[in-house]
């Protein structure tokens, strides 16, 4: 539910050729994809724009759809505009990797404002 979510609101598709594999607890193993989103996820400084989807075990990742080879989605400075709608209430948890935030010396949390503050050096990309 959270990849057709994201999907559908963030422009995003699975990356060809992305097949992987997530342990999870008790050494269960569970079938990935990666998927990517034409719209990043900014955290502060930080951009999220991939993420590890589950692909078979719970909810179906049917409607993220595949990215095509020139996908006009991903083209920078190119805006698009689609008729994609999400439906229903979306389950909102996604987990972002530990390479993602590897730059990031401190996650502060404040439930009060219900805001996460991330302190993360610049990127080498």
């Amino acid at each position: 539910p959270t990849a057709n979510f994201i999907a559908t609101h963030q422009e995003g598709g699975f990356a060809p050729d992305s097949d992987g594999i997530a342990v999870m607890d008790f050494a269960v193993e569970r079938p990935t994809r990666i998927m990517r989103i034409a719209y990043p996820i900014e955290l502060g400084p930080l951009q999220i724009d991939q993420f590890a989807v589950r692909i078979e075990d719970y909810g179906d990742p049917k409607r993220v759809g595949e990215i095509g080879a020139n996908d006009p989605r991903f083209e920078k400075g190119r805006i698009l505009v689609s008729r994609r709608k999400g439906k229903g209430k979306p389950d909102l948890l996604t987990r972002i990797g530990r390479d993602q935030i590897a730059h990031c010396s401190a996650i502060t949390y404040n439930l009060a404002q219900a805001e996460i503050a991330l302190a993360c050096a610049p990127t080498t990309e």
